[in-house]
């Protein structure tokens, strides 16, 4: 990847959040000022992708990635309340991003085992595949949800409990795959994997860890 101003936005960027998920930094004022360098990266990313310097789906795919690590972050590691309970699917969408953090942080300290490395960039790609599944799988309950309810105002019957029911049955048969490591691959996930190495092994032109003096982590 050609060294822009655009990538090296993406590499400070990128390196930030792995600060606050590792909690290197743990300031709510910084982890909130970030939203401004998503909005950033998202046009970054467009400029990118609109002078082939990066392949358009994976400019996508690698927004799809900066969003849902800050999501992540913003919802277990800053939260203002404690999440008491969490649905099958959210525990695992959690634990997939968690994965991937800590993948992440463990390359970005330079395993000296190269099996361990090849290990976290595995185990990246998996949890990847499993998002990606599940992302398709929630978005297709929604287009049927609204489709019958849809049909519901137009008067026509709808059996919501065999619905419900078969959506359920459906998401088992994803989290069993997942937790048995069946899914299949996904193209453009493996595809998006060198970026985020790369993103992850390039050094920042600064970094939170050492510009700031946070305090402890409540």
């Amino acid at each position: 990847m050609a060294e822009t101003l655009e990538w090296q936005r993406l590499v400070t960027l990128w390196h930030a959040l792995l600060d606050h998920s590792s909690d290197a930094v743990y300031s709510p004022p910084l982890f909130r000022g970030l939203v401004e360098d998503l909005d950033r990266a998202d046009e970054d990313l467009k400029g990118l992708a609109d002078r082939d310097l990066l392949p358009v789906q994976s400019a996508a795919d690698l927004r799809w990635v900066l969003h849902g690590r800050y999501q992540y972050i913003k919802d277990y590691h800053y939260a203002k309340h404690s999440r008491v309970s969490l649905s099958a699917s959210e525990a695992s969408r959690a634990a997939a991003w968690w994965i991937i953090e800590l993948q992440l942080s463990l390359l970005r300290d330079g395993p000296a085992d190269s099996d361990l490395a090849e290990a976290a960039r595995s185990n990246i790609a998996y949890q990847l595949t499993f998002l990606h599944h599940l992302e398709q799988f929630e978005a297709e309950v929604a287009r049927r949800r609204k489709r019958l309810t849809n049909d519901e105002k137009g008067g026509k019957s709808v059996d919501w409990d065999a619905f419900d029911a078969d959506c359920q049955r459906r998401r088992n048969l994803l989290l069993d795959a997942y937790r048995q490591r069946k899914l299949p691959s996904v193209r453009s996930k493996e595809a998006l994997l060198p970026y985020m190495l790369a993103l992850t092994s390039a050094p920042p032109a600064s970094s939170p860890r050492t510009a700031v003096s946070t305090g402890p982590r409540p």
